[in-house]
């Protein structure tokens, strides 16, 4: 039984009126009930200190009651009062006590006005700590106990509310109602990365397609947004980036790493010269054409492949100064995402022709490489 009390005093009378709350098998109780309530002047034993107050017949309704006591001078005497309730259906033979006594506390027997005038009470009435978290039972407010708008930022002191005011989980999915946090909720630069402690949100506070196209507004996120070194490759997953992920010009020579990717082909040869090689960053180097090249013999393919993560396969194709090679193919194959690359490269070494297929060790990549060679017919 959870008991609350107002009272209403005119001058020196003793007639109260007790409202209390009545639950039957754990339920608000409903119907017609007899109470029989005693006055003592302890928690527990002694004898009444007044004739006991029977009322019968008294309406409850959803476990609400109301009921007037007036035990007389007894109620203006006594340093400390307790009422002891008990309580029966209508026709039941006896009743049954309510345990423990309530405690009428000196306020409700004291003369003062019949109503309270508007802001009598304010915070200046209640002492620090009058008001605990003990005082309120659980589910006693609620939203129909607040109305709208009735707390607002003014009803809350500067940094009355922090992380020690809320218990760990206590604010969840179920206690913010659909769109009551929107931007017009969150002051500009409200939440900064000063705001977040670290690793504060990570996969397991984000749901299942919670962030999406539709919660990032047009240029929301730029590079002010993202901090030098955030986001690398643990957190892309494969196949994340994508060209529509891409917009024009998004990348560019800046962004390629020519040490992985050969970059586009950029330089030319003056008249007379011919490209001798192809660097990574699209440069060239080139050659003087001093052997009186006539013509070309009939050409031969090589062709070279990597798989398998088996990284760089050679193959030597001739000397350079008595035939003519290029790259006919360059075909590359399950290079499926950052860790994995792969090339195909012609050029000389040592006065050789050499054919290059090159994989990452250990990875499914695979590098088919082809290349055309044709013996130089010179002058004699």
């Amino acid at each position: 039984m959870l008991l609350l009390s107002s009272h209403t005093v005119l001058g020196q009378e003793t007639a109260f009126l007790y409202q209390g709350e009545l639950l039957q098998n754990s339920a608000p109780a409903d119907g017609l009930f007899d109470f029989q309530v005693s006055l003592f002047d302890v928690a527990s034993g002694s004898v009444p200190v007044a004739p006991d107050e029977v009322l019968v017949d008294q309406p409850v309704s959803r476990g609400v009651f109301f009921v007037d006591l007036d035990f007389g001078d007894a109620i203006l005497t006594a340093p400390e009062l307790w009422l002891e309730v008990r309580v029966r259906a209508v026709g039941q033979a006896g009743f049954t006590l309510l345990t423990p006594r309530w405690r009428i506390n000196p306020a409700a027997r004291s003369a003062l006005a019949e109503l309270a005038d508007f802001d009598s009470v304010d915070s200046s009435s209640i002492v620090a700590g009058g008001v605990t978290r003990e005082d309120i039972a659980v589910d006693a407010v609620g939203s129909a106990q607040i109305g709208p708008l009735s707390v607002g930022n003014e009803q809350i002191q500067g940094g009355a509310v922090g992380s020690s005011e809320l218990q760990n989980r206590g604010v969840n999915a179920i206690h913010i109602a659909a769109n009551a946090v929107g931007a017009d909720e969150i002051a500009a630069d409200a939440v900064t990365r000063e705001k977040i402690g670290f690793a504060a949100v990570g996969s397991s506070e984000i749901a299942v397609d919670a962030v999406g196209p539709s919660e990032i507004a047009l240029n929301g996120v730029g590079v002010s947004e993202i901090a030098d070194g955030a986001v690398g490759s643990s957190e892309i997953a494969i196949a994340a980036v994508g060209s529509s992920e891409l917009a024009g010009g998004a990348v560019g020579l800046a962004e390629i790493n020519s040490s992985e990717i050969q970059r586009r082909i950029s330089d030319t040869c003056p008249s007379g010269q011919w490209i001798q090689e192809i660097r990574s960053d699209g440069s060239v180097l080139c050659g003087i054409d001093a052997l009186g090249i006539q013509a070309f013999g009939s050409p031969t393919v090589s062709d070279l492949t990597a798989s398998l993560g088996n990284g760089s396969e050679n193959l030597v194709l001739g000397t350079f100064s008595d035939r003519l090679c290029q790259l006919s193919r360059v075909q590359l194959d399950e290079l499926d995402n950052a860790n994995e690359t792969g090339r195909c490269r012609l050029f000389v070494t040592g006065g050789f022709w050499v054919l290059e297929a090159f994989v990452t060790p250990g990875r499914d990549g695979r590098a088919n490489c082809k290349a055309i060679c044709q013996p130089i017919l010179t002058t004699p």
